[in-house]
């Protein structure tokens, strides 16, 4: 294989990863990206019911968030990763003017959905195998999130490393896992019954 070639062969392999090999593939993931964006920021300001555990551990569902994985699910890394960096930066525009750590947050929240968009998920989402492709993947992404999370909470904060992982890194890593681990196969069960409704009512 010359290089010409080898050039076009990587290409080929990049856009299959990104989901960008086809123009049905590439409306797919302008239209996950569009829907996800919308969705992130609309759900960003609902707060549900929140429990406290031991002081610490907040039990609570943060939909805004599942939003990022479930676009990565079905549209690809790419689309889960510009969901989860405009997303959040947009609702930190919108509802606090701010952004954080110089952005890092907001690519913490995009390569959340990058992980999560990595596999193809070529079967039907009743599989139990692939749900638990699913929940493996998500729970990927929302570790490296956390590492990238982390690491900008220390970097702005300006309090020792105790303090910054009690009362601001793990009051959001537990409504994290606990919304991610709980909620994502179920949302992306629900989204795929209804996909398949949907393509059955319009044969």
């Amino acid at each position: 294989m010359n290089k010409t070639e080898d050039k076009k062969s990587r290409r080929e392999r990049t856009l299959r990863f990104l989901r960008l090999e086809s123009r049905g593939k590439i409306q797919r993931v302008i239209l996950g990206i569009i829907i996800g964006v919308i969705g992130y920021i609309l759900l960003y300001q609902l707060t549900l019911p929140s429990y406290k555990l031991l002081s610490m551990i907040t039990v609570q569902f943060n939909l805004a968030i599942l939003v990022i994985p479930v676009v990565g699910i079905f549209s690809g890394p790419l689309a889960g990763l510009l969901v989860g960096i405009i997303g959040s930066t947009g609702a930190g525009a919108l509802f606090t003017q701010q952004i954080i750590a110089f952005g890092l947050i907001n690519i913490s929240y995009g390569l959340l959905g990058f992980v999560a968009g990595i596999p193809r998920y070529e079967k039907s989402f009743s599989s139990g195998r692939t749900l638990g492709k699913v929940i493996l993947f998500t729970m990927g992404g929302l570790l490296v999130m956390a590492a990238v999370y982390l690491s900008a909470l220390i970097m702005v904060s300006g309090q020792n490393l105790l303090v910054t992982l009690l009362y601001n890194f793990l009051p959001f890593f537990s409504v994290s896992f606990i919304t991610l681990f709980l909620m994502t196969p179920v949302a992306v069960r629900i989204i795929d019954a209804l996909a398949n409704y949907a393509r059955k009512r319009m044969l």
